[in-house]
């Protein structure tokens, strides 16, 4: 996609090239089999590619040296600079940091050099299409950082080679100063700076080769205020000719405007693109409209922050499409600001409190009062409001409202005045109320206090509310909950019931499949126990999965355990807290899709649990979770924990059964399909189904016929049912969108529509892809929103770090489970969030939404799915950073944590279940489980079209399956086809 190269001469030898590419396709997160396409470290099978293995021998080699050769010109201080010889290494990974190790399998290959017989250890990286291309050293390497580019970028840039010559007068061999008669040296004149040019860099420049290329070519845009562009003449110019010119006054930004109101095509492209479509003509300074395919890429000259408007103008120049003036610039929403800085706000792209206040007045507008101290709260929570008192005193009646209301209704006097001071402290307990079951107190936060301490609540709230329940009725429903569970489900209720019921030390893991009735287990025994008044803390990985389950909240968040893990981590619970006197209260912890969880996090809460639970019995420190009865569950053939850039040893080592607690637990497996036994089909259909879930269970035990394996043993290509594949189209994205969302133009607000279908995909960007075409079919105007973005100071940089990086490079950054910088929505389109905002009113990591009110600095959306169906909510601008060992620094965006939803990752979808799923492979499975976690999130046959492209583009009926079977093995899961 792009190219840059620079010639380097070293002043000996013959010159050498450095040069970067920029590939078509995404390698933002690149996987070890990418790498491995492009770059090998293995000598190649002289019987299967004898070319290859002689060129690698004569040109691929290094070395030896070492003990081979102590005297090798690249030892220092008896070691190899290069680091030769490598380890071996049985597969391509890539480290914390982005460092990529090559493959270099000890496969008895050698080469000889000298009298040595060399391994794979000795190789240098190479591209075997290069190698026997030009048949040539070329040492080829990942490129994972960007500090990287840059050394590449400084020899375009850097001056001359340079040497210093001393001169001297010499009298009959003897040094004379330049003034003889005072004998004074003038030692600055003695030492001359000289560029010096090596023969062969004479050579190369005589000849007119290029120092150094790069493509596409690069056109710089100017960013002037009004009347403040440059102008260059001549010294003896006329001024007052000069100044009359209009011709000399234009400039690529004041033509781009003409541009805008000449031409209607030019106003699809911000300033910065426009050098894509259209050609500055130098001699006319008019832009004309490109004949050619070649585009140049724009780029605006950089603005210093202390310049000022010049600053603002620039940033919006980066969004603005079609200007015709400069008040166009400063228009939003058909309002004209006076300042480039006001327009800037006003679009959210810079960060202050206004903002805040902003959104709370606009939410006024829509909400009720109820969901205002809701917003209050996230606020908050997630917002880094500066000045959280004078933020209270300002918006504190907005929220209180209803509570004046139910006031004046419980006294039955609805003329009745209430003092202030009486309603902000009724306020304030509703308030210190939201932010418990956030697990968060009231007074970490600079609020007023009430007006009468002694009337508020001085218990714990955290355990009130689970001993809130309705015993009498919980024991009813359970009664006939216990009655349906079959043989399986009922050994397990039992076996973990008896131990709860005995305060018995226990840990478990219930193991099954989509349809076994896990959760419908889990609902059970929560249901029998909390009817018995016995508190069961019930948490899962993932946002959605938590919803599934009464009082479900996610593990991390109930927990508070750490984003960053090692073999030390705490949660950061103290003892004392309402939070620690919970955990001592609780009966059971259940913990659904552990699976997915790093082991490191399980084992955190336990070393946690064992702290707290010491206090009182110092022996419960050696037993797992403090003597706690804790139940695990999780499907083993879904997508185990996301270890970025990880192989395939270091995601097992990371699945919680290499933990040391996997020693002590005890394995539950369901095995019934609950689903087939629940419907009242005839038998054909019954058929279908029981055919289906085998073939569902095959692809997630990795028993379906391969084709031909691919790389290793976990890795398949496997045949797709022709019943479930798209085949007959023109453009993909518009047939897998047509057989997922039917008739969407009539049911695009209908929410039973939207929340039964999806569309799944390995990778974000085609996500993105498929999200931004189903937005343009929809009715309505488009709502853009754009993050504000900046760089967190680290505490080693100088003071400008954050200057650094330009504007439009950070809303360039994205990263996993991080809303982009542009957001394009329409009422009506489905939202799924991307953070834990409000877990008690179902606002989780993962929650689907349909979008009701588009305000500036506010959503208002309604929930889809989950026991919080039906909720309208608010959504404000949060605070979210992305730390990238990729980048020098860590990026802050304020942005709304939401994406568009029609489609997902198949990593987003686990935990939901849908009447229709699209799968669109667009690019293959990357790891363990993920082609079975997709196909498993439909519930019927007919529900499931699956659209497949190879290399190429073109339509493919096979696709690559990855089953890590040492996974299965340790739980024992492998099925018994005729219980299904």
């Amino acid at each position: 996609m792009t190219a840059l190269h620079t010639i380097e001469f070293q002043k000996r030898g013959l010159p050498h090239a450095h040069l970067i590419f920029w590939l078509m396709e995404d390698t933002t997160n690149p996987t070890p089999s990418l790498i491995d396409r492009f770059l090998s470290a293995e000598i190649p099978d002289p019987n299967e590619d004898p070319l290859g293995y002689a060129l690698v021998a004569e040109h691929m080699i290094h070395g030896p040296c070492g003990p081979l050769n102590p005297n090798a010109p690249c030892m220092k201080n008896g070691k190899c600079s290069k680091g030769y010889p490598k380890p071996f290494q049985t597969e391509t990974s890539i480290d914390p940091n982005g460092f990529a190790t090559y493959k270099r399998p000890d496969n008895g290959r050698f080469v000889h050099k000298g009298p040595h017989r060399l391994s794979n250890q000795w190789v240098v990286p190479y591209n075997m299409y290069l190698l026997k291309k030009f048949q040539a050293h070329i040492n080829v390497e990942w490129c994972n950082k960007g500090i990287f580019i840059k050394y590449l970028f400084k020899y375009v840039t850097r001056g001359p080679d340079c040497s210093k010559a001393y001169f001297q007068r010499l009298r009959n061999g003897e040094d004379v100063p330049e003034d003889e008669n005072t004998k004074t040296r003038n030692e600055v004149k003695e030492y001359l700076d000289c560029r010096y040019i090596c023969k062969q860099d004479a050579c190369w420049r005589i000849y007119g080769f290029d120092i150094h290329r790069h493509y596409p070519v690069v056109e710089r845009l100017p960013v002037h205020l009004p009347d403040e562009n440059n102008i260059l003449y001549h010294i003896n110019a006329n001024m007052a000719q000069i100044a009359s010119n209009d011709f000399l006054k234009r400039t690529m930004l004041t033509e781009w405007f003409a541009a805008n109101r000449a031409y209607e095509s030019a106003r699809t492209l911000t300033y910065h693109e426009f050098p894509s479509k259209w050609r500055w003509d130098l001699q006319t300074r008019t832009w004309e409209p490109k004949q050619s395919s070649k585009g140049k890429i724009g780029r605006l000259y950089y603005v210093h922050p202390s310049v000022g408007e010049r600053y603002y103008l620039r940033i919006l120049l980066m969004t603005v499409k079609g200007a015709q003036s400069y008040e166009d610039v400063r228009t939003y929403n058909g309002i004209i600001y006076p300042t480039f800085r006001a327009a800037c706000n006003a679009k959210g792209l810079l960060g202050n409190d206004q903002e805040w206040y902003h959104a709370f007045d606009e939410a006024a507008a829509w909400a009720t009062s109820a969901q205002l101290r809701q917003l209050f709260v996230t606020m908050l929570l997630y917002c880094e409001v500066a000045d959280e008192f004078a933020f209270f005193e300002k918006v504190w009646r907005l929220m209180s409202d209803d509570v004046q209301y139910q006031l004046r209704e419980n006294i039955n006097n609805k003329s009745y005045t209430i003092p202030d001071s009486t309603l902000r402290d009724f306020l304030l307990d509703d308030l210190t109320t939201l932010f418990a079951r956030n697990g968060r107190n009231i007074r970490d936060h600079n609020i007023p206090t009430r007006n009468n301490p002694s009337s508020s609540f001085r218990g714990n709230r955290l355990i009130q509310e689970e001993l809130s329940y309705d015993a009498a009725d919980l024991l009813i429903k359970s009664e006939e909950m216990m009655s349906s569970l079959n043989d399986e489900q009922s050994y397990a209720f039992k076996t973990i019931t008896s131990a709860v019921n005995e305060s018995r030390p226990a840990f478990y893991f219930v193991s099954g499949y989509g349809g076994t009735g896990k959760t419908y287990l889990w609902n059970t025994i929560v249901t029998y126990l909390r009817g018995n008044q016995k508190i069961v803390l019930t948490v899962a990985s993932s946002g959605v999965a938590s919803l599934l389950i009464p009082g479900g909240r996610t593990a991390h968040s109930r927990f508070k355990i750490p984003c960053d893990l090692d073999d030390d981590t705490i949660c950061d619970i103290k003892r004392g807290t309402m939070l620690a006197e919970l955990i001592q209260q609780t009966s059971l912890i259940i913990w659904d899709e552990v699976l997915m969880t790093h082991r490191r996090a399980l084992e955190t809460l336990d070393r946690t649990l064992r702290d707290l639970l010491s206090v009182t019995n110092p022996e419960l420190r050696h037993i797992p979770f403090g003597g706690k009865v804790v139940v695990l569950g999780g499907d083993p053939r879904q997508i185990l924990p996301v270890i970025e850039n990880g192989t395939k040893n270091q995601i097992i080592d990371a699945a919680i059964i290499n933990s040391p607690l996997w020693s002590s637990i005890t394995i539950l497996i369901l095995h019934k399909n609950m689903r087939l036994q629940a419907t009242n089909s005839d038998a054909a259909s019954q058929k279908e189904l029981s055919d289906f879930s085998e073939w569902v269970l095959s692809i997630g035990e990795g028993n379906v016929p391969s084709q031909l394996p691919i790389d290793t043993p976990d890795e398949m290509l496997v045949p797709i049912p022709q019943d479930f594949l798209i085949k007959d189209y023109t453009e993909p994205i518009p047939a897998i969108v047509d057989s997922v969302y039917a008739d969407l133009t009539n049911q695009y607000k209908n929410v039973d529509y939207l929340k039964t279908r999806a569309i799944l995909c390995p990778k974000n960007d085609t996500v993105d892809e498929i999200n931004t075409y189903i937005v343009s079919l929809l009715p309505g105007e488009i709502k853009q929103y754009l993050s504000c973005d900046k760089v967190v100071k680290a505490p080693d940089s100088h003071e400008s770090y954050d200057i650094l990086y330009p504007i439009e490079l950070l809303n360039s950054l994205n990263g996993s489970n991080f809303p982009t910088h542009e957001l394009n929505l329409k009422v009506g389109v489905p939202i799924m969030l991307l953070r834990n905002l409000n877990q008690s009113i179902g606002l989780c990591n993962g929650t689907r939404l349909i979008v009701t009110a588009l305000g500036d600095m506010v959503i208002q959306a309604t929930i889809m799915s989950g026991s919080f169906v039906g909720h309208s909510v608010l959504i404000p601008r949060i605070r979210l950073t992305l730390k990238n060992h990729k980048l020098p620094f860590v990026l802050e965006r304020r942005k709304f944590p939401i994406r568009v939803c029609y489609a997902m990752t198949i990593n987003k979808s686990q935990g939901q279940t849908l009447a229709t799923v699209g799968i669109y492979l667009k690019t293959i499975v990357f790891t363990h489980g993920q082609l079975y976690a997709a196909i498993s999130r439909v519930t019927s046959k007919k529900g499931l079209k699956i659209l497949i492209e190879d290399d190429n583009g073109n339509y493919c009926d096979t696709t690559k399956n990855i089953v890590y079977r040492e996974v299965l093995a340790a739980m024992n899961c492998q099925t018994n086809y005729s219980a299904i």
